[in-house]
């Protein structure tokens, strides 16, 4: 069984919404009173706009079993600060973080040349 954490201390239960350990395209596309999310482990890939316009959304959270997120996955989280990042990913893609105009720290990941 796979959890998402909130800050809110609300727990969800994903199990209907990972297929193959992902998170699917726009699961939380404008949720406005979404916070902070960790990942669980096990998440390998998330899908393209997952996290689209939260506004509220601060700090994520995402374990180095993620190797592959989808594209504008953070786009237009303007709160959005600090985001931890899979060690694992091949690559971010573009616009990924377009419109998230408060973001200081992205870290954890390693690009290869």
């Amino acid at each position: 069984m796979l959890y998402l954490y909130l800050v809110l201390q609300i727990k969800i239960f994903l199990s209907s919404t990972i297929v193959e350990h992902r998170l699917k395209a726009s699961l939380f596309y404008f949720c406005t009173n979404l916070k902070s999310v960790i990942i669980p482990n096990g998440v390998t890939t998330i899908g393209e706009e997952a996290f689209e316009r939260c506004d509220e959304l601060v700090s994520v959270v995402m374990p180095d079993t993620v190797t592959s997120i989808g594209k504008d996955i953070f786009y237009d989280c303007g709160k959005l600060t600090n985001v931890r990042m899979s060690k694992n990913l091949k690559s971010i893609p573009n616009y990924s973080f377009c419109g998230c105009e408060s973001l200081k720290n992205v870290y954890n990941f390693v690009i290869c040349i």
